[in-house]
């Protein structure tokens, strides 16, 4: 659990009392983060970098909370102690303990501040996918948020799944490639029935697979088995 977290629940609340107050900064922030959080509940795909936009505004929030907390803590060192030289050292003091704990914990749990690479192996199929077949190839996706298509590739992609992936392949005419990028177990099961499949890239357990134009010999030796029979 990431340690703002603590801030952030009572900061929100703030946040909510100094609505009332009629803040029109606080009030912006508010609205940011719940229209990026509604958004992000309503999206079937929970990708990270939908809640991104979200950072920005609660971190402001935080920090003008964390500001206020400071300000009401001086406020009551200074009734409390008289001297001067006490009162100017509480700044310090404060600002100082929390720089300090804030680079610590940074520090021991840097491995936090990156999310991990959950579409990266997508990815470099989707391009590789451009760079190999061209722009005007449409690439059948299967088991892939619509968004990553659309995003990394420069040329038509469309989502399928594993019924409509099976019956493109088998309806594909013999002049017909189709292009295709699914999960390696999936890949298998459609080369069992459609043994001339063909790798082209893989990461892991993803593939980026097509079924290639029937040479001329072969088509023509259908049609006349067709013919014969």
């Amino acid at each position: 659990m990431r340690i703002w977290f603590v801030a952030l629940i009572p900061a929100f609340f703030y946040g909510i009392y100094k609505s009332f107050k009629k803040h029109k900064d606080i009030i912006f922030l508010l609205i940011w983060s719940l229209s990026v959080f509604v958004f992000f509940s309503v999206a079937k795909s929970k990708l990270v970098w939908y809640i991104t936009p979200i950072y920005p505004a609660l971190a402001i929030l935080v920090g003008l909370f964390v500001r206020d907390v400071v300000h009401l803590v001086l406020g009551f060192a200074k009734k409390v102690f008289k001297k001067q030289e006490v009162s100017l050292a509480w700044p310090f003091l404060i600002y100082f303990g929390i720089t300090i704990f804030g680079l610590t914990y940074f520090y021991y749990h840097k491995k936090m501040v990156y999310t991990g690479d959950l579409t990266g192996k997508q990815a470099r199929l989707i391009k590789y996918k451009d760079v190999r077949f061209g722009l005007e190839e449409v690439l059948y996706v299967d088991k892939v948020e619509p968004p990553l298509a659309l995003f990394y590739s420069d040329g038509p992609s469309k989502t399928v799944d594993y019924a409509e992936l099976h019956k493109t392949i088998k309806t594909a005419k013999a002049n017909e490639q189709v292009v295709f990028m699914t999960k390696t177990s999936r890949f298998d099961s459609l080369e069992e029935e459609f043994p001339n499949l063909l790798v082209v890239m893989q990461e892991k357990e993803w593939v980026l697979g097509y079924l290639p134009v029937k040479p001329v010999e072969e088509e023509v030796l259908g049609v006349d088995i067709g013919i014969f029979n």
